[in-house]
Formats: structure tokens, sequence, C-alpha cells
């Protein structure tokens, strides 16, 4: 898990990217990544464990990390009906319009 400024509303399940730095907690930035994001940043950080708004702090599961089942939008499948956790990057969901 990483702490991370959030700089969008943001839901839980939402895959996030690095879009700067706060100089005063010391920890990324991170948006929504929606297609206008993604042409900047390039890069998928982490997954939102929750709801936020713009200016919260809050913590992300990134690579390596094992989230809840159901809590990263994936769809319905083995891991589901196994009873297996998901892991956050594997079954994030790109947005519609991303490469």
């Amino acid at each position: 898990m990483l702490k991370c400024k959030i700089m969008t509303a943001v839901a839980m399940g939402d895959a996030l990217c690095v879009t700067g730095y706060d100089d005063v907690g010391g920890i990324p930035q991170v948006s929504k990544a929606i297609p206008a994001v993604l042409a900047s940043s390039r890069t998928i950080l982490g997954v939102a464990q929750g709801d936020g708004s713009p200016g919260d702090t809050e913590e992300i599961w990134v690579a390596g990390d094992v989230a809840p089942q159901g809590t990263t939008s994936q769809h319905t499948g083995y891991r589901e009906s196994s009873g297996a956790p998901d892991t956050a990057l594997q079954c994030a969901p790109l947005p519609v319009g991303v490469p």
C-alpha cells in the first residue's frame, strides 16, 4: 500500500495515475486514470482502496498488494467464484478508449 494525495474524485477500484508530487506531505499526487490523464502520465500506479475527494490523503493498492475480493471492479470469473483474493493491478480495468 502507498499513501497518496487524491487530486480528482475517485471510487473504490478506480485505476490511478501519478499526476504530481506533494512536496509538503512527501507523497505522490494521483488522479483517476481517464484517457486525458493517461496521455500525460502514461502509467497506472495503483488502485483506489475506497472513495476519495480532491485533497484527501488515502492509501492505494499498488503492484504486489492483494485487495479484498470484489473491491477492484474485476469481471466475474474464476477468482470470484473460487474465493481467491483480487490482485490490485491485474484486475484493474483500463478506462474505455485507452489502448
